[in-house]
């Protein structure tokens, strides 16, 4: 069992480029999944009570200052995470922003390097994106909302990208 998983792991972060934060991310997101406690709602609250950690890290060391802008943010962010120019895309227009990632690329999916294993996503970047933009502009964001009912779902998988949006609301 344990040879399988390290196996497992050594090809995803091979294939994937994947850093010691990514991987510790979507690993412990994953393990939620063998407790029976893995949804995007969780998933949610806890890039709620992480993403803060995160920010504060970020500007503690001068990594993210709160003047830049949007895009300069999430790239910053993005890059610390070891992603690469090509691996993923951000536009900025209006008040939202469009987030795409390069599916087999990404640095800290749930399922694709943590190896879980529900339907659906557990995405935890549009919800580390919206609490991230939210605190650092003092506007609250929060992530577009695909389908409806129990098929709800933060991102859309289309053509081997993840494709998400965020957008400013009308809420203070």
């Amino acid at each position: 069992m344990y040879k399988t998983k390290l196996d497992r792991t050594l090809r995803v972060i091979k294939e994937r480029d994947v850093g010691i934060q990514g991987l510790t991310l979507a690993s412990m997101i994953s393990s939620l999944d063998r407790l029976g406690l893995l949804t995007q709602g969780t998933v949610a609250a806890l890039a709620g009570d992480f993403t803060p950690k995160l920010c504060a890290y970020f500007i503690h060391k001068g990594i993210i200052k709160k003047d830049m802008n949007v895009k300069d943010i999430l790239d910053t962010m993005f890059r610390s995470f070891g992603y690469k120019y090509g691996e993923y895309k951000i536009e900025t227009k209006d008040n939202e922003v469009l987030v795409n990632i390069v599916t087999d690329k990404c640095k800290v999916c749930p399922k694709g390097v943590g190896g879980a294993e529900i339907p659906g996503t557990a995405c935890p970047l549009p919800y580390m994106i919206s609490v991230c933009l939210s605190l650092l502009t003092d506007k609250l964001w929060m992530p577009k909302v695909y389908g409806k009912g129990a098929k709800k779902e933060v991102l859309r998988k289309e053509e081997g990208t993840c494709k998400m949006k965020i957008a400013l609301t009308n809420q203070a």
